[in-house]
């Protein structure tokens, strides 16, 4: 049974890389034609991208098992940063910044990405405090907005890029499609091991939802498109921060405080102030510094492995 369940994960693997082919390729030829910076492209391909995870929350939300969901959310920010990041640096033998996102809407982003882990150091998050999270994050793509679409050209939308946005949809529900499926079966296999809930929604769920972000990664670098998969990476930190809001708007997300959570915390404010850090003061990283985010990675998982048995 085990067999069987590999196989239809690498034949939805196969459908996930040909689907984040396919937007890659559109959403180039969309930003192309109306002069939108790249970067920006995958700013807002983020927020798509984040689909499975605003279905997870959705799903554990309605279940009253909000460890998933907010596991799965702050942990995917880490899986963003720490992994995500580190193969699109490593991958591009290093990446400038300079040129994708300026120091002040870095430090915004900071700021934003931060904030629900402030939200939460009193055990849960109320609909007041989702509110201004969700207020803060359209203000945020407002804030960065202002520079990236500054030289766009006029949008008109004629029959051409009607079939773009068409097909960029269409591959965006593949992609969220077979992303499901993925976690689904695999969380089929990792079911038997009777893992608890919110290490499953730290380390599978949050990986799982990902691999839209790690193909796109990996197809962006293919097609030397290195900015549109880091505007999409910031793009997907955000909107998990975004859905974080939504489902606390929905019902008050709460949290047993422990050991397990606070070295999330930890981890979560670290990787996140060190990512800016080092993107700010070289503008650039470099493939030591991507190796870097990797290490924190890697000694985040064993750490909670460790703490959780």
């Amino acid at each position: 049974m085990i067999f069987f369940y590999l196989v239809i994960i690498v034949l939805f693997f196969l459908v996930l890389g040909k689907s984040a082919d396919f937007v890659v390729t559109h959403v180039k030829k969309i930003s192309k034609d109306y002069k939108i910076p790249i970067v920006f492209s995958g700013l807002i391909l983020g927020f798509f991208t984040s689909a499975p995870e605003f279905f997870i929350g959705i799903k554990s939300t309605s279940l009253g098992v909000n460890a998933i969901s907010y596991g799965n959310l702050i942990g995917g920010i880490i899986v963003l940063f720490g992994l995500v990041a580190p193969l699109q640096i490593l991958l591009n033998k290093g990446i400038r910044i300079k040129n994708v996102f300026s120091v002040q809407e870095l430090v915004a982003i900071l700021i934003f990405l931060i904030l629900p882990v402030v939200f939460m150091l009193n055990g849960s998050i109320h609909p007041l405090e989702g509110s201004v999270l969700f207020i803060l994050y359209f203000a945020l793509i407002n804030f960065i907005s202002l520079r990236e679409t500054a030289h766009q050209k006029n949008f008109f939308l004629d029959k051409k890029h009607l079939r773009e946005f068409f097909f960029i949809i269409l591959g965006l529900i593949a992609i969220s499609i077979s992303s499901h499926f993925i976690v689904t079966v695999s969380l089929r296999i990792i079911g038997a091991y009777r893992l608890p809930l919110f290490l499953v929604g730290l380390t599978a769920f949050s990986i799982g939802t990902n691999l839209p972000e790690l193909i796109l990664t990996v197809r962006s670098w293919q097609k030397k498109s290195k900015d549109l998969a880091f505007g999409n990476m910031i793009g997907s930190a955000i909107t998990n921060v975004l859905i974080i809001a939504i489902l606390s708007i929905a019902r008050p997300i709460k949290l047993v405080m422990g050991p397990s959570f606070f070295i999330l915390l930890f981890f979560f404010v670290f990787l996140c102030i060190l990512f800016i850090v080092l993107a700010v003061s070289g503008k650039r990283f470099t493939q030591r510094e991507g190796l870097a985010l990797l290490a924190v990675y890697i000694v985040f998982i064993i750490t909670q492995i460790f703490t959780t048995y």
